[in-house]
């Protein structure tokens, strides 16, 4: 394939089937959801091919401005170019001007990086630099309420960041600057330009001014560093009221301090009463206007915010994470949270927000061929200039999800060109522009559709745009009935067009089923409790998630221990069970060991390195003593985003239930098993359930 040419920008571009329809009247027919999922930035990634162009210009063309690529043709023995977006024809400048040879290839293509791969990075020169780049800068705006000092939360905050100080884990050194904010009934600015001193603003000023001048407040790390951990200490010993109440004020004190610079502030939020009390139309579809008007001037003045909410009732979480939204932003949740049960995730997840690779400064369009055109997109960012996303911090999980349309008739080309373009600051101070591309054949065979499909993308966009449906019309029990829906539609199609289910289609069925069994689709009531902001959580992770962590939600992954580590995952059923057996559980949000009835104790003397009574309970994977098994543990425990906690327990403990609630092909809430659900949407045409299952076959 033409897409293969040097890097491919696969996983940078996941499309939901690898061959798009040419024509309208096959893009309504086949009932398939199109378009793109986009990673700009993947993990522990090798360094892209890098591009330096003149000091003036990127090659780009004049007419879509898409970048240069290697699907252009060159024209006029070199002299010319055309893009393979609009067709429009560009001159070549003379200092990128290079001879074609006898089959019209540029004599310099072996030294061109952006002619020969899908994936590069250019340097971008100074007319793409409107300012200095931005040093490193975090704000962290601390709840110091009894309600956080009681539960653990102040504290484990608070000794997480003096760790990350002490060992020197901020990145963009020697320039990264550091700020704190306190918070209950009154905002605390802690200046730490010399000895650490606190300013108390009370709540009862609806306008926060700052006590004195910002360069006291946001300090270099590297000269002031330990007093920034003096600080924490005293902040937690403030005399400090039962509520906190100052939660708006403090993100307002957080944009003065940073509003002239950029940086990212991590929010730490305990108590939420204030907020859990917004009218009831609010809570799936919309927002109180003071949030809108805050995440606009935070994302204007390239803030970015990552909030960790902590919170034992209802706590309007849709309306706190609003600010990350759409500052390129995470949320966190962490529902009644203890230090015993909660330290090791809220450490982690408060390392990673600081210290995993954070590009800054986002400005990412996507352009599509011509007879083609973007209808929406999913992610965490807000719009500027009409279809480029503003962007303050992005890290490398993070996706936007593209819906595609034909936008004429008939496509003009057998083939689809998608390019995503990122221009960004680098941690270390560098400006860049990050290019993907991607090629996908056109057809007017509603069958090549078909055989081409991605099932984890195509559930990625279809749960987006379900989800989408449910905000809109603030009923929250259409979801499911959408996607129970769309699936019955695809592969009934699927069926029809074969005589049997396609082979792309193997695991689309009990993914489907398996994503319907989360709580965005079981949850089902408008009440104001803990597992709406359970569901509005899942919504905000929904809307960053990649294809291959769709994959993993919507089937987790059971192991075999007693069988060896080979870590194939088997069915999700209880029938695949052994009572002599233990298994790990993946679901993406937690981990589980559970530890059959009649376990030898050898096994789990090699799991736990001690034998445990039947109902014995352990929270962290600090207990599993097999190396192996716990190097396999660590590299899951990101799967999706978030840090995933590990419990384990034996057969019989009640708490098990939370352990077979993943085996969604048994009858799980909504109580129905896999063949019931295969039969429902097969609508019985004459196919019969095989009992085949995915096995292994997931990844």
């Amino acid at each position: 394939m033409e897409n293969s040419i040097g890097r491919s920008s696969e996983p940078y571009l996941i499309p939901t089937t690898r061959c798009f329809p040419i024509s309208k009247m096959l893009e309504r027919d086949c009932l398939l959801s199109f378009g793109v999922i986009v990673q700009p930035f993947l993990e522990n990634e090798e360094p892209l091919p890098e591009v330096a162009f003149s000091d003036e210009e990127v090659i780009r063309c004049g007419h879509c401005k898409s970048y240069i690529n290697p699907y252009v043709e060159f024209l006029g023995g070199g002299q010319h170019w055309r893009c393979n977006y609009c067709t429009g024809i560009n001159k070549v400048p003379a200092w990128y001007f290079a001879p074609l040879d006898e089959n019209g290839k540029r004599s310099d293509l072996s030294k061109r990086p952006e002619l020969n791969n899908c994936s590069y990075e250019a340097i971008a020169p100074e007319a793409y630099i409107a300012k200095a780049p931005m040093a490193c800068a975090y704000l962290f705006v601390i709840d110091i309420s009894q309600r956080s000092k009681e539960t653990g939360f102040l504290e484990v905050v608070c000794e997480t960041i003096q760790s990350l100080i002490a060992n020197e884990e901020f990145p963009g050194m020697p320039r990264t600057e550091i700020g704190i904010i306190g918070f209950d009934t009154s905002v605390h600015f802690v200046s730490l330009s010399g000895n650490p001193t606190i300013f108390t603003v009370s709540e009862e000023y609806t306008e926060i001014e700052l006590p004195v001048p910002k360069q006291q407040f946001m300090v270099n790390l590297e000269d002031c560093g330990k007093n920034a951990a003096i600080a924490l200490t005293q902040l937690q010993s403030l005399p400090v009221a039962p509520q906190s109440i100052a939660y708006r004020n403090a993100l307002k004190a957080a944009y003065l301090l940073l509003k002239d610079q950029g940086g990212k502030v991590l929010l730490f939020q305990s108590d939420t009463h204030l907020e859990a009390g917004h009218p009831r139309e609010m809570i799936l579809s919309s927002t109180p206007e003071i949030y809108k008007v805050m995440a606009n001037e935070f994302n204007h003045a390239c803030i970015s915010v990552d909030t960790f909410i902590s919170a034992a009732q209802y706590c309007n979480l849709f309306t706190l994470g609003t600010i990350s939204k759409f500052t390129g932003g995470e949320v966190y949740y962490y529902s009644h949270f203890t230090k015993k049960q909660g330290e090791e995730k809220l450490q982690n997840e408060i390392w990673a927000s600081v210290n995993r690779e954070t590009f800054w400064e986002g400005a990412m369009k996507l352009r599509i061929s011509r007879d083609y055109k973007v209808t929406q997109c999913y992610g965490h960012f807000s719009l500027r200039s009409g279809d480029v996303l503003s962007i303050p911090a992005l890290n490398d999980s993070q996706t936007m999800t593209y819906v595609i349309q034909l936008e004429n008739n008939i496509a003009s080309s057998k083939k689809l060109y998608i390019q995503m373009g990122i221009l960004y600051t680098s941690s270390n101070g560098e400006r860049k522009i990050r290019i993907h591309n991607l090629l996908v054949p056109a057809s007017n065979d509603m069958k090549d559709l078909y055989n081409a499909i991605d099932a984890s993308a195509m559930i990625n966009l279809i749960s987006k745009q379900a989800v989408d449906q449910v905000s809109q019309t603030n009923k929250i029990e259409l979801g499911k009935r959408i996607m129970e829906h769309r699936c019955r539609e695809i592969v009934t199609t699927g069926l029809n067009l074969f005589g049997e289910i396609p082979k792309s289609l193997d695991i689309f069925i009990v993914s489907m089923l398996g994503m319907i069994k989360t709580p965005l689709f079981t949850f089902e009531s408008m009440q104001y409790n803990i597992n709406l902001d359970i569901y509005n959580f899942l919504r905000y992770k929904l809307d960053v998630w990649s294809a291959t962590a769709t994959s993993i939600i919507s089937y987790p992954r059971l192991y075999p221990l007693h069988m060896g580590y080979d870590f194939t995952p088997l069915n999700l059923s209880f029938s695949y069970l052994e009572g002599r057996g233990a298994y790990l559980l993946d679901t993406g949000i937690e981990m589980f060991i559970w530890i059959g009835k009649e376990a030898p104790p050898s096994l789990i003397q090699q799991i736990l390195g001690r034998i445990e009574e039947a109902s014995h309970f352990l929270y962290t994977s600090q207990d599993i003593a097999d190396p192996e098994l716990l190097e396999f543990i660590r590299s899951c425990k990101w799967s999706c985003g978030v840090f995933q906690g590990l419990s384990i327990f034996m057969n019989g403990d009640a708490r098990e239930q939370s352990f077979f609630s993943k085996l969604v092909e048994d009858a799980t809430v909504p109580h129905i098993t896999y063949p019931e659900f295969y039969a429902r949407v097969t609508q019985n045409l004459s196919v019969q359930y095989s009992g085949n299952r995915v096995g292994g076959n997931l990844d």
